[in-house]
């Protein structure tokens, strides 16, 4: 009887996992505890091994791809069998899987299409955030504070983008290259944008137009990486840039 492996929950907050380098390939013979495929997930690398002893019938995702937490990666079956590949990597997809998420349930007032947190619940009422509004980043689209403070840093930016003073070089550069100046962060006196803050905003967004044949490719950041860079820019979006600078006469 063939066996499907699914990608297991190796931490509370793990959702899914990206598939880094298979193994093992399709007709191989594997043993229980032998490594099938090398997995990065938010916070560490581990190896998916075989529950059982077979052959590998069927491999449902190419490397590279994100997993979700219980879907089927892998297909094993016995040696003498030809087991037919399963439509989705998703138990779930065909009503028979063991793992269900449970419908999020309507409330009453704002926010009702999502499951919100109370704190970010009341920070949104706070701040006249409308919370059908905020895209949720959490766990099934739960709304949770950071979104609530992303949303705030966002209209704060857009209301203010018509008052800040700019650069006249600065606002022809990101006119040629498309740039929208309400994304740029002014490090100028007041916020003033800058030529030079319109030219990091280019190298940020294309690296090409500024650096030419010198990048050969771009890598998107995934793992350990990607939660950092994702806490910083929110750090940068949703709290004041702030430079300190005291000085002491010791004499």
């Amino acid at each position: 009887m063939a066996t499907n492996v699914l990608l297991p929950q190796w931490g509370m907050n793990m959702d899914d996992g990206t598939l880094v380098k298979w193994l093992v390939k399709e007709g191989d013979e594997v043993q229980p505890g032998q490594p099938l495929v090398e997995i990065e997930t938010a916070k560490i690398n581990s190896e998916l091994e075989s529950p059982t002893a077979g052959v590998v019938a069927h491999i449902m995702s190419e490397e590279g791809t994100v997993v979700k937490v219980g879907d089927i990666v892998v297909v094993i079956g016995a040696p003498d069998e030809n087991p037919p590949k399963p439509e989705s990597a998703s138990p779930r997809a065909g009503g028979s899987g063991r793992r269900r998420a449970a419908a999020p349930q309507e409330t009453k007032g704002a926010g009702s299409k999502a499951q919100v947190t109370p704190i970010a619940r009341r920070l949104a009422k706070d701040n006249d955030i409308d919370l059908d509004s905020v895209t949720g980043t959490g766990p099934r689209g739960r709304i949770t504070e950071d979104d609530i403070r992303a949303a705030m840093a966002a209209r704060d930016t857009q209301s203010s983008a018509e008052n800040r003073q700019i650069v006249p070089k600065a606002r022809q550069l990101a006119r040629q290259h498309n740039i929208d100046l309400a994304d740029v962060i002014g490090t100028g006196p007041g916020g003033r944008v800058l030529v030079a803050d319109v030219e990091n905003a280019l190298r940020t967004s294309d690296p090409a137009s500024v650096y030419g044949d010198a990048v050969a490719e771009s890598t998107p950041l995934t793992g350990l990486r990607k939660i950092i860079s994702d806490r910083m820019s929110l750090s940068v979006r949703s709290m004041a840039q702030v430079t300190l600078t005291t000085e002491i006469d010791a004499t």
